[in-house]
């Protein structure tokens, strides 16, 4: 019984927690003019759009490298992370074909293009959908990227602008 309690209290106060994390957040957004809000909307949206098409292309790169047998040394410490999206793009592709086809004979090339097609087909499934929407927003921790941001420490306000320029 105790046991029960325990995590329920523990749930509550994760609840809490997240409660005054987000009060605390809009308080500060209450703060700010029109303007400045809709600057912060605008960033926030580029940031979502600019880290999905960041991870689409390093995707397809990786992809590639598994078909012609590439390495990549520098994707993770030594090629560590590329080896593991390597076995997790693989495999999900050659489940993605089994689920199809019990009873053939896999090969990753088969499975990749497979797994592209079905990306395609799902693609043309949300064409009714506006191009920019606020989808998948609500937990932007999701699209923090370090390489993101020291561009946009480089190259975005006065002193990232005068930068560039020398």
């Amino acid at each position: 019984m105790a046991v029960g309690a325990d995590k329920k209290l523990t749930r509550q106060v994760k609840r809490v927690k997240a409660c005054a994390e987000a009060l605390e957040t809009l308080e500060e957004l209450s703060g700010l003019h029109q303007s400045g809000l809709k600057v912060l909307l605008t960033d926030e949206l580029v940031r979502k759009y600019s880290i999905n098409f960041y991870n689409a292309t390093i995707k397809g790169l990786r992809k590639k490298a598994i078909v012609e047998n590439w390495r990549r040394p520098w994707d993770g410490e030594d090629g560590k992370f590329f080896e593991f999206m390597k076995n997790r793009i693989v495999l999900s592709a050659m489940e993605m074909v089994e689920e199809g086809n019990p009873d053939s004979k896999l090969n990753v090339n088969e499975a990749l293009m497979k797994e592209e097609e079905e990306f395609e087909r799902l693609a043309e499934l949300d064409e009714y959908k506006s191009e920019y929407d606020w989808e998948d927003t609500e937990e932007m921790k999701k699209y923090e990227c370090e390489l993101y941001d020291r561009y946009v420490c480089e190259n975005r306000g006065v002193f990232g602008r005068m930068k560039s320029m020398f």
